[in-house]
């Protein structure tokens, strides 16, 4: 069984190792949303950057969450082993 403190370095351990592919990710989604809305103008007879001026793709955000692994899995109900 770990200390409290070391499942706190290891959690920020992992948040460090998921950072540049989760910032990555999330610009790569942020083109494809901007390309999505350059798309829907056309489509809508606009000019390409119609959505894009009235700032419909301002608001990206992205959360995630981390569940370190259940400690005592064999206590859970209901779950079966996944990937």
């Amino acid at each position: 069984i770990q200390s409290s403190e070391t499942k706190s370095i290891f959690i920020i351990h992992q948040m460090y190792t998921c950072r540049d592919i989760t910032l990555e990710y999330s610009r790569q989604v942020h083109k494809l949303g901007t390309l999505l809305f350059e798309l829907i103008s056309e489509a809508l007879g606009l000019k390409p950057d119609c959505l894009l001026n009235m700032e419909c793709a301002k608001g990206h955000c992205l959360l995630s969450n981390y569940y370190p692994a259940c400690p005592q899995p064999e206590l859970t109900m209901g779950t079966t082993k996944h990937s």
